[in-house]
């Protein structure tokens, strides 16, 4: 099942710094995560913990937006696996994440795009991640968006990326505490 239901290419009024950097944000409409993180993990097709090793932007063609859409792709590395999935790369354990927004030059000036309420996730950093398998792409998507994102702080603690209820429950709980409970869940 694909969380995202529809990508509303609603530009905000960009704004031109002084840079020659303009800015924009994108919105997207995601569907609400469940109540309880063990409802989660059932509803995933794989729970992994990565490490972003690369970020590279890329536009690309858009039907629905009818010109070409910044695309951010993390190429990350799998550290830990809660759930696995027959479509996880078996042997490298690496694989891209894409999401909306990034950034291309137009006019000789840099033009970013972002999603709003979903922070980028940073290069060498850790995240726990719900993914859902798109087939159509041959690719995962987060589920539920910033929902389905938790960062791995060097420090130990977890510091979810969303703010619905079932993220916030999680916030400052310690790494290992909230693996083991994924790893109960998807046990059952």
């Amino acid at each position: 099942m694909r969380s995202l239901i529809k990508v509303l290419f609603a530009m905000c009024i960009a704004t031109t710094c002084a840079e020659g950097v303009a800015g924009a944000q994108v919105f997207t409409d995601y569907m609400p995560p469940p109540k309880e993180m063990s409802d989660f993990v059932s509803a995933a097709d794989a729970v992994v913990v990565v490490r972003i090793e690369a970020v590279r932007y890329e536009s690309v063609p858009s039907r629905a937006a009818g010109r070409a859409q910044d695309v951010t792709r993390y190429d990350v590395s799998v550290v830990d696996t809660i759930k696995a999935s027959a479509t996880l790369p078996a042997s490298q354990r690496r694989f891209t994440i894409t999401r909306v927004g990034g950034q291309h030059e137009e006019n000789g000036k840099l033009v970013r795009s972002a999603e709003e309420g979903f922070e980028q996730f940073e290069p060498g950093e850790e995240y726990l991640l719900f993914l859902s398998w798109a087939a159509r792409r041959k690719e995962f998507d987060i589920m539920y968006g910033p929902n389905g994102a938790y960062r791995l702080e060097s420090s130990g603690l977890v510091r979810p990326l969303g703010k619905a209820s079932v993220a916030a429950k999680q916030q400052g709980k310690q790494r290992n505490a909230l693996l083991s409970d994924l790893r109960s869940a998807t046990a059952k």
